[in-house]
C-alpha cells in the first residue's frame, strides 16, 4: 500500500495510457503494471507505475527529452497522431508533486516505457 493522492496517479495512468493508445497499432500490446518499490528503486519507493507499448516508440535522443513541453509534438506531428505535446509534461508535474520520479524508456514490447516511482506522502 501507499498513502497518494489517487486522483493525481489516476491522471498520470489516464495521460500515459492514452498517449500508448494512440500511436499503437491495433494489435500491439498496452501493459499497465504495479508493484512494491525494492532496493533498486529511488530512495523512498513505496509503489513503482509502469505504462508500455508494442507501438513505434521514441528515439534515445527522444527519451531524453520527453517531458519538455511540446518538443515530441513538434517532432512527430508529420509522421504519427500526436496531441500538441504537452501531455507528457503534464504528467511530469504531476509526479513530481506527488515527490515521485519518471523516467521514459524503451519497453520489452517494442515500444515505449515510462516508469513512475511514488513515495508514501503525508
Amino acid at each position: 500500500m501507499v498513502r497518494t493522492d489517487g486522483a493525481r496517479v489516476r491522471q498520470v495512468l489516464d495521460g500515459l495510457a492514452e498517449n500508448a493508445v494512440r500511436v499503437c497499432p491495433p494489435d500491439a500490446p498496452l501493459v499497465l503494471s504495479l508493484r512494491a518499490g525494492h532496493g533498486g528503486d529511488p530512495e523512498g519507493t513505496r509503489a513503482v507505475l509502469q505504462v508500455r507499448d508494442g507501438g513505434p516508440g521514441l528515439s534515445e535522443a527522444d527519451y531524453a527529452v520527453a517531458f519538455e513541453p511540446g518538443v515530441l509534438g513538434l517532432r512527430y506531428r508529420d509522421d504519427r497522431p500526436v496531441g500538441v505535446g504537452i501531455g507528457l509534461s503534464l504528467v511530469h508535474g504531476l509526479v513530481q508533486r506527488l515527490g515521485g520520479g519518471i523516467r521514459a524508456g524503451a519497453a520489452p514490447e517494442g515500444g515505449a516505457c515510462f516508469t513512475v516511482s511514488l513515495p508514501d506522502t503525508d
